[in-house]
C-alpha cells in the first residue's frame, strides 16, 4: 500500500534531509533533515527535543511476525516556520528489523498525521505511532520484503 495515495493531503507530513549517515547500532543519522507540507501549514510548535514512533509495517508486501517500529528523535531545531520546520540533529533508531541502512541522501519520508490533532487527542483517542513510508529517489516506495 503506498501512502501517497492513501493518505489525505491535509494529513501528509514529509521530511527530506541532505546526507545521511550509518552510526551502527540499528542507528542511522539524517543531516539537515525538515519536515514540509500541508501539516506544517498548521501545528503547535514543536519541542526542542523529541520523538516520534514510525510505523514502517507497510512496507511489507507479506504478513509479518511484529510491527516494524522505528523512532526518529530529534535534537535542536534551526527553525520553526508555516511550511517549513528544520532540525539540527535527527535520528532513526532502528532496534528490530535493521532494515534502515538502505536509506541514501536523496530519498523522503512520508508520515501519515491522520488521527494526531488536538481535537482527537481531547476526546481520547491517542495514537501511539505514526503510519510512515520511505520512498526512493524515483518516488517509488521501499520493498524491505526484498533482501
Amino acid at each position: 500500500m503506498d501512502l501517497k495515495f492513501s493518505v489525505s493531503e491535509k494529513n501528509k507530513l514529509w521530511a527530506r534531509w541532505k546526507r545521511v549517515s550509518r552510526t551502527g547500532d540499528g542507528r542511522v543519522s539524517l543531516h539537515d533533515m525538515e519536515f514540509y507540507g500541508p501539516v506544517t501549514q498548521d501545528y503547535l510548535p514543536l519541542e526542542e527535543k523529541g520523538n516520534l514512533r514510525l510505523d514502517f509495517t507497510n512496507h511489507f508486501l507479506f504478513r509479518i511476525e511484529e510491527y516494524y517500529i522505528v523512532q526518529l528523535s530529534w535534537e535542536g531545531i534551526v527553525s520553526q516556520e508555516q511550511g517549513l520546520v528544520k532540525f539540527k540533529k535527527v535520528t532513526l533508531d532502528d532496534q528490530s528489523v535493521g532494515l534502515l541502512d538502505k536509506i541514501k541522501d536523496n530519498d523522503l519520508l512520508l508520515i501519515d498525521c491522520s488521527g494526531h490533532t488536538d481535537k482527537d487527542r481531547s476526546s481520547g483517542n491517542y495514537r501511539l505511532v505514526y503510519h510512515s513510508m520511505l520512498y526512493d529517489e524515483t518516488g517509488a516506495p521501499y520493498d524491505f520484503s526484498k533482501k
